[in-house]
């Protein structure tokens, strides 16, 4: 038994090809991830130095204004064809990066909320049509082999870009790493194409998708029938409170990593470091996930998250410095894309199948990235210029927001075993 053969068992031999596309999807994502692992410290260096202590909180709002431009993305995708559109916008992201490169001053503002969201743009755009993309080509059964496998790629890419930054931004400069993530990138938009087959994706696929697109365009009577669900309330009061957590957290994070390191080229440094530190933990959480899973269910599940931000959090109130705050950090990337993205879709099973999709476009993209930014923005203002508080009062204010988040999570937990046995009757 060859290597391959234990890395890709449900994939023998006698399939080449499929194997061959399996191990084309992991290179490709692969590449994505490790661009998004460069360029992630080099975003918030170039904010951190363009906005000055303080006023990192600003880059949020930025962030949310980047919805503006998701019709403008449903628009090409229904008018170009996934097989050029995907590759398409991986070019003109990578030329976007030379063109940052070539406007780039240091510690200018502009480029440092510029470069922030378009990075937040550049992200989920590529990410979430890689997806897409990948949903089109697998089947229910291959899927379920084939994504963790491809993940796992991933997850190597994102240690990978952590290290490239942690090491090379003293070398070369932060603003020379926005060619090295360019490079990743264009290979990617490059190599894309020939991952898939030869010939277009069916009108079968085409159908499929344009009913997706269909069902995610939503009006305002749509979102009030959402919102009646008290089912759906709930995981989007959920999701809104993980976000605003999550971005004090990361205020703390910057700011902080600002007054030690006050260069862009150190901060780049001292983040890519961090990342590479830790982008591997995920991997172990989704091992683990499995059989916690199956023994205990998502009772057991819903909590993981919750509890830990919020036992970290208390943690770092109490004991407050840039390596508790990491600690906080640590435990949502641990866990954010392993248990709490797994009890969330979980979560959405027993809902209507009539508004289930509308209300996952509504929550996983309206809330999460756009409202929960915006709101996170307006704390933290609130915070920090109106009442004047400092990062070790913030921290306090982390521990409120996960022990309503526990409090959210128990009530959710008997939502969802109501709204399941009403489905199924």
């Amino acid at each position: 038994m060859t290597i391959l053969d234990r890395i890709l068992p449900d994939y023998p031999e006698d399939q080449k090809a499929e194997r061959t596309q399996l191990l084309g999807l992991m290179a490709m994502f692969f590449l994505v991830v490790t661009a998004v692992g460069v360029l992630k410290p080099v975003r918030n260096s170039l904010a951190l130095i363009g906005l000055g202590e303080g006023d990192f909180y600003q880059v949020y709002m930025v962030s949310a204004v980047v919805l503006l431009f998701v019709p403008i993305y449903n628009r090409l995708a229904d008018r170009v064809g996934w097989r050029a559109l995907v590759p398409g916008l991986a070019v003109f992201f990578g030329l976007n990066l030379m063109v940052f490169r070539l406007a780039y001053s240091e510690g200018s503002t502009v480029l440092g909320l510029a470069f922030y969201g378009w990075y937040d743009l550049f992200s989920a755009a590529l990410v979430t049509q890689f997806f897409v993309a990948t949903q089109l080509l697998l089947n229910a059964r291959s899927a379920k082999s084939a994504y963790p496998l491809v993940i796992g790629g991933g997850a190597v890419g994102a240690m990978l870009g952590g290290g490239i930054s942690g090491f090379l931004a003293t070398a070369i400069g932060t603003e020379n790493l926005l060619l090295v993530g360019a490079a990743f990138i264009l290979a990617f938009g490059l190599g894309i194409p020939f991952v898939w087959p030869a010939d277009e994706i069916t009108a079968v696929q085409r159908e499929r998708s344009k009913g997706v697109r269909r069902q995610e365009q939503m009006s305002k009577g749509e979102v009030r029938e959402l919102l009646s669900n008290s089912h759906v309330r709930l995981i989007a009061v959920t999701v809104l409170m993980v976000v605003v957590a999550k971005q004090l957290v990361d205020y703390e994070f910057n700011t902080l990593t600002e007054q030690i390191f006050v260069t862009e080229d150190a901060v780049t440094e001292f983040q890519g470091k961090v990342n590479l530190a830790t982008q591997w933990l995920p991997l172990l959480s989704v091992v683990a996930l499995r059989p916690l899973l199956k023994r205990w269910g998502l009772g057991a599940i819903v909590f993981i998250l919750p509890g830990l931000i919020f036992m970290t959090s208390v943690v770092a109130a109490a004991f407050f410095s840039i390596w508790t705050v990491i600690a906080v950090r640590t435990a949502d990337t641990t866990f954010r894309y392993s248990a709490e993205r797994a009890s969330r879709e979980i979560l959405y099973v027993p809902i209507p199948e009539e508004i289930k999709l509308k209300a996952k476009t509504y929550i996983d993209v309206g809330v999460e990235k756009g409202l929960g930014k915006a709101l996170s923005a307006g704390v933290l203002a609130l915070l920090v210029e109106v009442l004047g508080l400092g990062l070790e009062q913030i921290a306090w204010v982390v521990v409120a927001l996960a022990a309503g988040w526990v409090a959210v999570t128990v009530m959710i937990r008997k939502e969802y075993v109501r709204t399941l046995a009403r489905s199924i009757r």
